[in-house]
């Protein structure tokens, strides 16, 4: 598969956990940070018109900015399986994402 295959793949999976961890928060709990987070990795979408490094960068600032590789965010609001499997989701794209981007860290 190409990188931009790859890209796409772990992209979607990552959606489809931050969707999974949405259906699963606590009745009556909202998490404005999940729904911008998803809304911004949807922006990262590859195109045809857009470099996969465009789209790329784009999962990265969106990530950087929620910090969602990281264990403290939001743990009560989530089941802790889901939890863990969108974190490892999140640490993938952010591997192929630097990948494609040419950067160690």
């Amino acid at each position: 598969m190409s990188v931009t295959g790859e890209f796409q793949r772990y992209l979607e999976v990552t959606l489809d956990h931050l969707d999974s961890l949405g259906q699963e928060a606590e009745e009556g709990t909202s998490d404005p940070c999940l729904v911008t987070l998803r809304e911004e990795l949807e922006g990262a979408r590859p195109e045809p018109t857009t470099p996969i490094s465009e789209s790329a960068g784009r999962a990265l600032k969106a990530l950087d900015a929620h910090d969602w590789s990281a264990s403290e965010q939001a743990p009560c609001l989530y089941p802790a399986h889901l939890l863990q499997k969108t974190q490892l989701s999140v640490r993938d794209l952010v591997g192929i994402s630097r990948i494609i981007l040419g950067r160690s860290n």
